[in-house]
């Protein structure tokens, strides 16, 4: 094979293979809502029922591991209880159990089946009855029973309560070199994932607050679970304190004539040098006689 031959092959099982490779790094988890409740007149039982759900490295904290199946299980007090799971695409399954007599489990469609390999959240009821379910000749999409039978899997489009992820304020502005907070509500788990256009901080808490010094428009990306919620902040440039005085300046007009003498004094006002006029008019007109005295009795 020609060295142009090899390079030619290399690619073509580059191209084909890229997706592939794209798609196992980027396909997100699967998550089921549980949702437990009463049946209408129907008293809680002595002892808690327990709730399984079987799925590929199931998570209740929003996180899988890394094994390649298993079962998790938790109490429920059938209190209108909601959980979160987070499993690997695929199949999965959810079922309930007690020790108590008397009680029954009835499945909403979702509690089992399959889900997409582009990941999922699905919403699973299951209803503590004193009523046994009505066993079916077959498994039909819609029935309220036996949670072995697949179900055809419809995306959950209701409300996710506490466990949807929200990021505020949703936009804010500040200057660059100032900091600014976000802060983050619902999830699975208390730990965030943020994401700015620079950083990443992995597993902190719901309050993140950071420093832009680039300006313009950005988003910042809250992550936790298979859930994501984005915040916008403007990034102006920094705007320079305010200049403040102490107060407001007392100017006096003083000033001295060019044709009167450096007398040392500091500047006066006109009033000042009014009155001092005066004087000196005063006393020219007094001294005057003897002045002209003293000046024929020098030149007799």
């Amino acid at each position: 094979m020609t060295f142009r031959s090899f390079a030619a092959a290399a690619i073509s099982i580059s191209i084909v293979a890229l997706p592939v490779i794209a798609w196992a790094q980027t396909s997100p988890n699967s998550q089921v809502v549980i949702t437990t409740v009463l049946a209408p007149g129907v008293s809680q039982p002595s002892n808690a029922p327990i709730v399984t759900v079987t799925a590929t490295a199931p998570a209740m904290a929003g996180y899988t591991n890394n094994t390649t199946g298993g079962t998790l299980g938790y109490a429920s007090g059938f209190t209108g209880e909601t959980r979160g799971v987070t499993f690997v695409p695929g199949s999965y399954s959810v079922t309930a159990s007690t020790n108590s007599s008397g009680y029954y489990f009835h499945y909403s469609n979702t509690c089992s089946g399959f889900t997409r390999l582009s990941g999922e959240i699905v919403s699973c009821v299951i209803t503590l009855s004193n009523t046994p379910p009505t066993s079916p000749s077959a498994c039909i999409p819609g029935y309220y029973g036996n949670p072995g039978c697949p179900a055809p899997v419809v995306p959950y489009q209701g409300s996710y309560g506490q466990y949807t992820l929200a990021c505020n304020p949703s936009y804010q502005t500040v200057a660059a070199g100032q900091p600014a907070t976000f802060t983050a509500t619902g999830g699975s788990s208390n730990a965030y994932t943020w994401t700015t256009t620079d950083r990443t901080t992995l597993n902190i808490g719901a309050s993140y607050s950071t420093v832009f010094q680039s300006t313009g428009v950005q988003t910042v990306m809250v992550n936790n679970g298979i859930q994501t919620a984005n915040c916008t902040i403007n990034v102006v440039a920094g705007v320079a304190g305010a200049i403040t005085y102490p107060g407001t300046p007392t100017i006096t007009s003083n000033f001295i004539p060019a044709f009167l003498p450096n007398t040392g004094f500091g500047p006066q006002d006109s009033a000042v040098l009014a009155f001092a006029l005066v004087l000196l008019i005063g006393a020219g007109i007094y001294f005057a006689p003897y002045v002209k005295r003293a000046i024929s009795v020098t030149l007799g």
